[in-house]
Formats: structure tokens, sequence, C-alpha cells
């Protein structure tokens, strides 16, 4: 029985489900981390479709990329609060949906840091080097901490080893700064160093002497820079300021007191001499010797002497400078500690021909070469960059292992990778120095040279795509694979969305590949979106789909008063293609029979 379109209201639908969107927390930042890169994890969702993002206060932070992950990636501007709304595409039978979220910046952290007990050592101790103590922070992003004195003339820091150069009346005030951090701001504390002055050590290298000099003169050795006096009450020797007249043969005991000077006490020593008729040898040495500082020590060759029985042992003026001691193999040597002059004098000792008698020479510790550096002065790098290896300065010191860091480690870090390399790791755009330290030698001093690593936002290169303009298919066809289009950019991954999704859905299948699914007759915009590479900017385009009815032909009649959705799934026509889990239908007249065509859902004709 024939009808007209108007007899029938027939309803074919596809049913969408709902995503289920949730873990979109509220974020709270340092707002140390502006001009900084963030990534926000992407919410939980039941459906597989992409996420595109949208800020709705772009002076506090913009969107600056999607990750593969759905993740997206946001450059922080000012402090404030802004709303971040996720949007995912619709995929397969799951509808579009969007959840928001709030992003805040946050004043940074102000670390608690403990005091360090003030510190009180004499002059002296140590050699005058003293090791400066860490305090323990809350802020354990951060271990590097900067040192500095407020009188360098009595205390100098470098790194954390303090150098004395003075004893003072004044405690010294000493300022121990945290370097800011992600989360934290810069602190600092202060403790008080004071130095004390010291008993000096004072010594009389030569004690016995010949009558035959007639006269001599005392040269005690002291640590301490405070002018001599003397006195002697025996007739044996007469003493004016330091000049000795020998009147006769004997002992006597001289008195050596030493006024203070800036770094040492007063102090009284009493010293035995002995006048004798022995002979007093003649003494010849070496007036002077240079070495480099940092040189290994160095075996001492004794004067020549007239006396060749006589033992020599050594003393220096300066110990700070040159140390004079006995090796494990009974041989006097010099360590070399510092640059400087000192005086190292050779005793001879009493024999029974000869008296005691000294010569010294003058020791100048050079500083050390300081090693030529050449290094590019600047770096310029793109945002996204992979990690980049180092090149190192070229320097007349060949031996010296370099080391680098970054002052600017929101921007560019370094680090040693699995293989021992040493890399850059581009973190967000701005500008930071990097510094090559080369390590101390034998003969080279310690040396730096620094490059400005300028990181930019990335000025990608636009790929060039090529796609079909359209494609046409029949309605009731299965999911067709996508082709993707041809890009200059053969590294970015292609996703793609619909602007008609009652036409034609895309999606992932089950083998990861990108099909269209269609669901109806009409046109759809499919959009072919590549992701954005080292080099290379997100790209899209576009090509129109045209779903069309089949010719009609081979109909299949249900019958007035069967239930049509039985007909469809039951039919004998093997061109009938009907998906129970995705559509039903609804007849609402119940009067007329309803045509079934191939290769097509469902089609009316009178």
């Amino acid at each position: 029985m024939g009808f007209s379109i108007t007899d029938l209201n027939l309803i074919v639908f596809k049913e969408t489900i709902n995503p289920i969107l949730n873990n979109f927390d509220n974020v709270m930042v340092s707002s140390s981390n502006i001009n900084t890169v963030i990534t926000i994890n992407p919410p939980y969702s039941t459906s597989n479709g992409r996420f595109s993002y949208e800020i709705d206060n772009t002076d506090v932070a913009i969107v600056i990329g999607v990750n593969s992950n759905n993740s997206v990636k946001i450059y922080l501007l000012s402090d404030g609060s802004c709303n971040i709304t996720a949007t995912q595409s619709s995929y397969g039978v799951y509808g579009s949906a969007s959840i928001s979220c709030t992003l805040t910046t946050i004043p940074p952290l102000i670390p608690v840091l403990t005091q360090i007990d003030d510190i009180v050592i004499e002059y002296g101790t140590n050699n005058n080097k003293y090791t400066l103590p860490i305090p323990y922070s809350s802020n354990n992003e951060t271990n590097k901490f900067t040192y500095t004195s407020n009188n360098t003339s009595i205390i100098s820091i470098i790194g954390r080893e303090a150098t004395i150069l003075s004893a003072s009346t004044n405690p010294i005030i000493i300022t121990v700064t945290q370097d800011k951090s992600k989360s934290y701001v810069s602190a600092s504390i202060t403790f008080l160093f004071t130095i004390m002055k010291s008993t000096p050590t004072i010594t009389l290298p030569i004690t016995s002497y010949s009558i035959s000099a007639g006269s001599f003169i005392l040269k005690p050795l002291s640590n301490s820079l405070g002018a001599f006096k003397y006195s002697c009450t025996s007739p044996i020797i007469t003493i004016l300021d330091n000049n000795v007249t020998i009147n006769n043969s004997g002992t006597c005991n001289v008195v050596i007191y030493q006024y203070p000077d800036n770094n040492y006490n007063e102090t009284t020593i009493t010293v035995t001499l002995s006048i004798s008729n022995k002979k007093y040898p003649i003494l010849v040495w070496d007036s002077s010797f240079s070495y480099i500082y940092g040189k290994s020590p160095v075996e001492l060759t004794p004067p020549i002497s007239t006396n060749n029985e006589g033992v020599f042992r050594y003393l220096s003026d300066n110990t700070n400078i040159v140390n004079v001691y006995k090796n494990q193999n009974n041989i006097w040597v010099m360590e070399i500690l510092s640059p400087g002059t000192a005086r190292i004098i050779a005793i001879q000792e009493e024999t029974s021909s000869y008296v005691s008698a000294q010569i010294s020479s003058t020791v100048t510790v050079l500083n050390k070469y300081s090693p030529i550096l050449v290094w590019d002065s600047s770096f310029s790098y793109t945002y996204n960059r992979s990690p980049i290896e180092l090149t190192q300065p070229t320097s007349s010191n060949t031996e010296g292992v370099f080391s680098y860091s970054s002052d600017n480690t929101n921007v560019v870090t370094v680090y040693k990778n699995q293989n021992n390399i040493l890399l850059m790791q581009i973190l967000s755009p701005g500008t930071a120095t990097i510094i090559a330290t080369q390590e101390e030698t034998t003969l080279y001093a310690s040396a730096q040279i620094s490059s400005i690593v300028t990181i930019s936002s990335i000025d990608h290169i636009t790929p060039v795509l090529e796609w079909n303009s359209s494609f046409s298919y029949i309605y009731g066809k299965s999911p067709v694979e996508i082709t993707p289009p041809t890009s200059t950019n053969n590294e970015g991954v292609f996703s793609y969305s619909s602007d008609n999704t009652t036409v034609v859905n895309v999606y992932k299948n089950q083998n990861n590949i990108w099909v269209m699914e269609i669901l109806s007759p009409g046109t759809a915009t499919i959009i072919a979106t590549q992701e954005e590479t080292t080099l290379y900017a997100s790209a899209q385009i576009s090509s129109i789909v045209n779903i069309s009815l089949p010719d009609y032909k081979n109909p299949c009649v249900v019958n007035t008063g069967n239930d049509l959705l039985y007909a469809i799934y039951n039919t004998n026509t093997s061109f009938i293609e009907c998906d129970s889990d995705l559509y039903s239908v609804n007849i609402l007249a119940s009067s007329n029979n309803v045509y079934i065509y191939s290769n097509s859902k469902i089609a009316i004709t009178n």
C-alpha cells in the first residue's frame, strides 16, 4: 500500500554519550615563576578526544601549546588569577565537554634559616683559613648560599672559605644569603666573627758565638711584627739595641721583649747565649729562590760551609708562605703554602771546633699562571629545543677540568647525562649566564669565563600542508581510514576534528588509526591539525566531506503492523546496515509501509 511522506513521521538519531571529566583541580604557583613556562596536566576523561584550552585573563597567563599527552603549556606573565577552560572534542560515541579550573599566582614563601653561632678565634689559627658553616633552611630546593663580609680588609671570603687578614677589636658581620628558588624568595641571616690577638712565637736561631767575632747582631724570629727590646745583666756582653759586643767568654741570659702589633699581644722570652773560643764558619748559599704557588714540596740544598761536620736545620720566618720540615726520608723540604715572600734561615749546629752559624735566603712564591680562556661571549637558542651539548672553552691550561653553572636555572640548567656529557637544558624564554670554571692545576690557577645565553620565544617555520579539498562517500559506508595530508614537517603528528559530528565523526580506532565514522547524509568539514615540533609551528588544513544517499533500488518493505526495528535487524536483505547500540528508530504512524533501501540506513519513498 502506498503512502505520502506526510503520513509518516520517522525519526532516526544517534545516541551521544557525555564524557565524564574530573581531576582538573585549581592550581596555585609561586610568583617567582613569572616569565617562565609551567605545565598543567589534563583532566581525567572517559573519552579519548583531544583537549584544547582557553584562558579568560591573558594579562596573567597565555596558552603556548598542548602536548601530545593533552597537558597544556602555559606562560606566566604577571601576578593575578585566571580561569583555564579545557574543552574536549567529540570522539566516537562521546560528545564534546568542558571543565574549568582557576590558576592563581601566590607570593613566594619565605624560608626559615637557623641561626649560626658567633665565632671567636685567635689570629693565626689554621694558617688564618676558616671554612664557614652552612645554616639549615626550610627551602630545600636550592643549596646555593652566598657569604659576604662587612669588612673585607679583615676577612675576605671566596665561596665558604674565609681568609683572616688581620685581628680586629670589633666583630666582623658575616651575612649568609640563600638564593631564591622556584617557591621561595631569597633570605639572609647574619652572625659575628671575632678575631682575637694571639701570643707570638719567638725563637733565636743562633745562641753560640765565637769570641773572635768581636760583635754580632741579635736576629730573633717571630710571627709578630712588633719591635724587639733586649736586656742582659751579665758583663760577658754589652747590648745596644740589637747590637752585641763580646767582652769575654762564658754564658749569659738575654731577655727578649716584643711589643704588641695589630695581630699579636706582647710577650717575653729568655735565651742563654754561649761565647767560646771556637772558630766561626764561613757559609755560602744562594741569596734567593723563586717558585710557582702550588708546586710540590721542594728539597732544600744545604749551604756550603767551612765547617764540614755541623748539621743544618732550617726555619721559615713566614710559615703562611713557606713551611720547612723533615719528610719521611729525613730530608729537609720546603712546603709552598701561598704566594708571597719568606726568609729561610739555614742554621749550622755547633761542633767541637766551630760555633753555630746561620745564613738566610729569600724565597719568593709567585702566583700560579693565569690561563687564557676563549669562549663565545653569547649564544642564542629558541625555547623548546632539545638539550644542547656544551662546547668547552679553549684554554692555555690543557690539564684543568671544566665545570659549569647557570645563574638563572629557571631559564637554563646544566647537567651531565648518563654518558657523562655536559648538557644545557632549555626551560623557558629569558636570559642566563653560563659560567665555565677551569680547576687549578700544578702551574695554573683556577679561572672562569662566562657566556650569555638568550632563549627566545619560538619563531617556528610554518609547514606547507597539502590535502584533497573534498571527499565524497555514500551514506552507510563503514568507518573510513583517514589519509593524512602531506607536510614539509615530517615529524609533527596529525590529529583530526569534524565541524559537524551529526554527519561525520572522527576518532582513533582500536589500532590507533584515525578514521571517519559516517553518521548521516550531509556535509562536514574535517580539520587536520599538525602539532608543533622543534622547528615547525602547528598548522591546519581542512577538507569538505560530502555524504550522499545511494540510488534507491531493491527496497525491503516493512509491512504495516510489523515492528520496524525487528524488521531492520532481521531482514533477509543483505544490503541493510544497522547498529543496535548506536541507533534507535521511533515510528509514530502505524498504518503505512516503510521501505528500506540498499546501501542506506533508512530511506523513505512513496
